[in-house]
């Protein structure tokens, strides 16, 4: 019974130890923050990507110009493609640390979408006047049916 007891003890403190390490990055890993610039930048290079490198030279290949423009995009935040991919990973595994990340990155859009129209001045705003087409200047003519007779 005893040994029984001990061994439930044990795998708890386990599990307890095991929960608290789960939430850290550990150091071998880019910060949250660093993670969210870098995928931020890596959005944006493949927006750039496709709308005015493969949009504009169809017989460039996608997968050796991503290649190329991620390399930029890692020596501007000075990490090595493999350091970027192992984070990545280590965040794919732990969605609790990856999802703030991911929200953050959609935050910045929805910021600039709230930009577009300011809430203050929407009481004052006037409204658009009714559309009214405007006469047909040219009069209809009725037309004759010339008969084959």
């Amino acid at each position: 019974m005893r040994k029984i007891s001990l061994l439930i003890v044990f795998t708890l403190l386990i599990s307890v130890i095991g929960c608290g390490v789960k939430d850290k990055v550990p150091g071998n890993v880019l910060s949250p923050e660093k993670m969210q610039s870098v995928l931020s930048d890596i959005m944006k290079a493949d927006q750039f990507l496709s709308d005015y490198v493969l949009n504009r030279d169809t017989t460039k290949k996608r997968e050796t110009e991503s290649i190329k423009i991620y390399n930029q995009v890692f020596s501007i935040h000075k990490i090595t493609p493999q350091k970027f991919y192992k984070s990545f990973s280590f965040y794919k595994s732990h969605p609790s640390l990856l999802q703030p990340i991911m929200d953050s990155l959609s935050k910045p859009i929805e910021a600039q979408m709230i930009e577009i129209v300011p809430t203050e001045n929407i009481d004052t705003m006037q409204t658009v006047p009714e559309f009214k087409p405007l006469a047909d200047t040219v009069k209809s003519r009725k037309r004759k049916i010339i008969s084959g007779d």
